[in-house]
């Protein structure tokens, strides 16, 4: 290169770095958000039934009045929704842990030990399978994650049931199926979520244990 193109060429480089500094650019990566604010879902089976709030809230308002066997709303709790259990029992009311067995649940058997108890014989006269589960281990393939959360003072119970991307949600009483705690966040993990649902005079907040369950209602 000779000299007269060596110094057009610093000249051009001049302006053009002159030129970049005068856009003054302050660039400065923002950190992407995560998907899920709670922290990472815990992971999954492959087999966990598909979120579809929409088949479970057919009754077009928050809650229902009472105990109605033409909505699935108005006839399943989180029990029947942890077990996906969209039929019209004998009962008249809610599907209650025990009743596929044959025991009638009574506020004396709001109790982890309890409650674990009457899901596995209902387990095996029902034919699903039902096993504690580890928090940050997968259930095996055929079966998925439910967690128990307690509120002693009530007494009352509520179950949870993992969702395929690894979220979780539930179905109190009558009202209508959800991902949301009670902070109206969504359930990255419902032991760390909020439970305490201050509009219905609840509050979950004893844990019971995530288990797996085989379900044969898919």
């Amino acid at each position: 290169m000779t000299g007269f193109r060596k110094r057009h060429f610093a000249i051009l480089l001049c302006i053009l770095l002159v030129g970049l500094s005068a856009c003054n650019i302050d660039f400065t990566p923002k950190p992407i958000p995560p998907a899920f604010p709670g922290g990472a879902p815990l992971p999954v089976s492959f087999s966990e039934v598909p979120y579809t709030p929409g088949l479970w809230n057919d009754y077009g308002q928050s809650i229902c009045p009472s105990y109605d066997p033409q909505y699935l709303q108005c006839r399943a709790n989180c029990y029947a929704y942890a077990l996906n259990f969209m039929q019209t029992g004998p009962y008249f009311h809610t599907l209650q842990p025990g009743e596929l067995s044959g025991h009638t649940f009574t506020e004396f058997d709001v109790d982890r030990d309890r409650i674990v108890q009457l899901v596995r014989l209902d387990a095996q006269v029902a034919g699903f399978t039902f096993v504690e589960a580890e928090r940050d281990v997968a259930c095996a393939s055929g079966s998925y994650k439910v967690a128990l959360v307690i509120d002693p003072f009530a007494p009352d119970y509520h179950w949870y049931r993992q969702n395929p991307d690894g979220t979780w949600s539930g179905k109190s009483g009558l009202s209508q199926a959800t991902d949301k705690d009670a902070s109206g966040q969504t359930i990255v993990d419902p032991q760390t979520a909020n439970r305490n649902y201050r509009q219905w005079g609840l509050n979950y907040s004893e844990w019971g244990g995530y288990y797996c369950i085989g379900s044969p209602w898919r």
